[in-house]
């Protein structure tokens, strides 16, 4: 048992035997813990002046890795989490800011790290030898986004699903498609479905992406994974539309689960 100062605000993951998770204060900022499963009392923690808002974490080698909300990438140590690692700031691009980094960060096979800004932007970063994330490419989304990215590569082509918004009255979810070994380009952005808002990452499984809607009369969707013509799109299926849900679906023995602002539990089977 222990004591956190402030609100937990990230996802919470478990890594080894340590937890890692961030708060997030407003102005007074937040704190990253590294928690010892068997030790709490062991702690180590990682305060930052702008905190960290939904920003989950990723391990990748010796290093964690995560975002904090004003366009800064952090890796920090696993064997000195407290002393030793340090920040990559995300360039702007053509006068436009990087934008709070509010989504996990995924990483693939290779120890790629992919996460989204709410400046509308896919970033893809690779660590060096001394664990230093190192710019690859960035796509421009078709608005911000909270999404953690959904990697998939079937070994010729690498697929990268995305949320955005605009508010909560719209948004949709886009692909970022291109060549193993390629850098894409923001002509590789397609829109898969819009007209409503998706913070959420998304859930891919077999051809099929899932996906819920952060608006007053948020819904569960499945559309099919590849690009759309957005005159003629339909998804296969949704589920009532209700109100505002910001998480996302799982999956389990063929069975999804999300929730809503309503306290209502979706299962579809």
């Amino acid at each position: 048992e222990m004591c956190i100062r402030d609100r937990i605000n990230t996802p919470i993951v478990k890594y080894g035997n340590y937890l890692y998770f961030g708060t997030w204060t407003g102005s007074a900022g937040g704190t990253y813990y590294q928690v010892n499963a068997s030790n709490p009392r062991a702690t180590k923690t990682y305060d930052y002046a702008s905190g960290f808002y939904w920003a989950g974490a990723v391990k990748v080698g010796d290093y964690i890795y995560f975002g904090s909300d004003n366009g800064v990438l952090h890796y920090r140590s696993i064997a000195d989490f407290k002393n030793t690692g340090s920040t990559v700031t995300l360039p702007a691009t053509n006068g436009t800011a990087a934008g709070n980094v509010r989504s996990t960060v995924t990483a693939d096979e290779a120890g790629n790290l992919y996460f989204t800004t709410q400046g509308g932007y896919l970033w893809c970063y690779t660590p060096d030898a001394s664990g230093v994330p190192v710019h690859q490419w960035h796509v421009k989304l078709a608005a911000t986004s909270t999404s953690a990215p959904t990697v998939v590569n079937d070994g010729s082509t690498i697929s990268i699903y995305t949320g955005y918004y605009s508010g909560f009255s719209a948004g949709g979810v886009q692909v970022t498609t291109y060549a193993v070994g390629g850098t894409p380009t923001d002509a590789s952005v397609a829109t898969i479905a819009s007209g409503f808002p998706v913070q959420c990452s998304i859930l891919y499984s077999d051809g099929y992406v899932y996906f819920n809607t952060n608006s007053s009369t948020g819904a569960g969707y499945c559309y099919p994974a590849s690009a759309r013509n957005l005159n003629n799109e339909k998804y296969t299926w949704r589920t009532t539309t209700r109100t505002y849900a910001l998480g996302g679906m799982a999956c389990a023995n063929g069975i999804i689960v999300f929730g809503n602002d309503h306290n209502e539990l979706f299962v579809v089977k």
